[in-house]
C-alpha cells in the first residue's frame, strides 16, 4: 500500500535520449475512464473503505483533469482489473480471494458479484477476458496449494470448467498462478509466482519456488508447453504485450526476487522476455534499492517496458533499442528512471489519439497519478479524494 510522501520526474536525457519537456498538448476528443482500487481515508486520514473507482481523465490544450466519476465499496481489498469491450470492468478480490465483481463503468452500479466462499478454490488476484466470451480466473486450491485456471461464464461470473496447472512433469504442478494474457493463436500465457503458500496466503518459508511461464490450449486448457529461468528464485508476476523486432510481439514479464539473502535480491534482474519459444531474464542493471521487486509492466514507447519499482520510488524503462552498441556488441543498458514517485506501482499504457503527442505510461502512486511520455509535459495529478492506491490500473472502453 502507498504511503505520502514527494514525487520528483526525472527529466534529464540518457546518452541522446528525449528529454521530458513542455509542449502543446491536444488531448483525446473525450475524457478517458480508468478504473482502479484503492482504500478510501476517512476525514481524520484513517484507512476507511475498499474501493473500486473509476476517473476521468480530461486532457486538453492548457488543462489536465483527473475527476473522480463514482466508486464502488467493496467487500475487501481489490487486486487485479480488467476492462470489458462494453466499458465495464471486472474487479477481482486480492489472493486469497473470494469475490469476483464486475461494474457497469458508467454509474458504477454492480452488475454482479460472485461470492466464491462455496468453490473450493481461491481467487489468486486476476482475470482475463477469452476470445471466445467466457472468462479466465487465475486460482489456487487451499487444500494441497496447487495451481488452476478457472473457465467462468461472463455473465454470471458463475465457475463452468476447471484446468489444471499439471502436464505430468516430474517437477510438478504449477502453483502460485498469478496473471494472465491470450496470445495471437487465442492460447494462454500464465506468469505461474511458484511460491509455496499457506491458505491464508503467506508464503511457507524455508521452501524452494517453482516459478514459470506457461501456455494453455485456449480451447480446453491443455499444457502447449512452459518455461523457466536458471534462477529459480525469480518469481514471475505480472505481464505485458510489447512490440518488438519486425513488428513481432514481445512479451515482457515482471519478476520479483525471492532469495534470502538482500545482496541476491539487489543484484537479481527485474524483467523476463518471451518471445514465443524462449524466456531469458534481461541483463539490464537495476538501482539496487529496487530490490529486485518489480511491482507491475506496461508497454512502453520503442518496443520496450516501464517497470514499477516499488521499493525503490521508481518508474524504470527499459529500452530495446540501447540493447546494442554503436560497434555492433551486445550492450547491458541500465534500467532507467523516468519517474521517482513514492510507492510507484500500477501502470497502462498511454495512447493519445494525437499523434503529435508521443505515447507513454500511465503510473498510480501515493500522491496521484502520474502521465510520463517522450513528448509533450509529463504530469502528476493528484488523486481527487484521499486514498491509498492499490496495485494495478485499467484503461475502460469507449462506449
Amino acid at each position: 500500500m502507498a504511503a505520502w510522501a514527494g514525487a520528483a520526474w526525472a527529466g534529464a536525457a540518457w546518452g541522446g535520449a528525449p528529454v521530458l519537456h513542455a509542449a502543446t498538448v491536444s488531448g483525446p476528443a473525450r475524457p478517458w475512464r480508468l478504473a482502479t482500487a484503492w482504500q478510501r481515508l476517512d476525514a481524520a486520514g484513517r484507512p476507511a473503505a475498499w474501493q473500486a473507482a473509476v476517473l476521468g481523465l480530461d486532457e486538453q490544450a492548457d488543462e489536465v483533469r483527473l475527476d473522480l466519476l463514482h466508486a464502488h465499496d467493496l467487500p475487501d481489498r481489490a487486486h487485479g482489473l480488467q476492462a470489458g469491450a462494453d466499458g465495464s470492468v471486472l474487479v477481482v478480490a486480492n489472493r486469497p480471494g473470494r469475490w469476483l465483481a464486475r461494474l457497469d463503468g458508467q454509474g458504477g452500479h454492480r452488475l454482479h458479484r460472485l461470492e466464491a466462499a462455496g468453490e473450493r478454490r481461491t481467487l489468486n488476484g486476476h482475470v482475463l477476458s477469452a476470445p471466445d466470451g467466457r472468462l479466465w480466473t487465475s486460482e489456487t486450491d487451499p487444500r494441497d496449494g496447487r495451481g488452476w485456471i478457472g473457465v467462468r461464464d461472463a455473465q454470471t461470473l458463475e465457475l463452468r470448467a476447471s484446468w489444471p496447472l499439471d502436464d505430468g512433469r516430474a517437477d510438478g504442478p504449477g502453483i502460485d498462478p498469478h496473471q494472465m494474457v491470450c496470445d495471437a493463436q487465442g492460447d494462454l500465457l500464465v506468469a505461474v509466482g511458484g511460491i509455496p503458500r499457506w491458505p491464508d496466503g503467506r508464503r511457507r518459508d524455508a521452501e524452494p519456488l517453482s516459478p514459470g511461464l506457461w501456455r494453455l490450449d485456449g480451447r480446453d486448457g491443455r499444457v502447449l508447453g512452459r518455461w523457466s529461468l536458471a534462477d529459480r528464485w525469480l518469481s514471475l508476476r505480472h505481464l505485458a504485450w510489447s512490440t518488438g523486432e519486425a513488428g513481432a510481439p514481445r512479451l515482457g514479464i515482471a519478476l520479483q526476487a525471492e532469495h534470502a539473502r538482500a545482496e541476491d535480491r539487489q543484484a537479481a534482474p527485474l524483467l523476463a522476455l518471451f518471445d514465443g519459444a524462449q524466456l531469458r531474464a534481461v541483463d539490464a542493471q537495476a538501482p539496487r534499492k529496487a530490490a529486485g521487486y518489480a511491482g507491475d509492466i506496461a508497454a512502453a514507447p520503442g518496443g520496450g517496458f516501464v517497470l514499477s519499482g516499488q521499493k525503490a520510488g521508481m518508474a524504470l524503462w527499459w529500452d530495446p533499442s540501447r540493447t546494442v552498441a554503436a560497434d555492433g556488441a551486445t550492450a547491458a543498458p541500465a534500467l532507467r528512471p523516468v519517474a521517482e514517485l513514492t510507492e510507484a506501482c500500477a501502470l497502462a499504457r498511454l495512447e493519445p489519439a494525437d499523434a503529435t503527442v508521443g505515447p507513454g505510461v500511465l503510473i498510480g502512486a501515493a500522491r496521484g497519478l502520474g502521465l510520463w511520455r517522450l513528448q509533450g509535459p509529463s504530469r502528476l495529478l493528484p488523486w481527487p479524494v484521499a486514498v491509498l492506491p492499490d496495485n494495478h490500473l485499467v484503461r475502460l472502453a469507449d462506449t
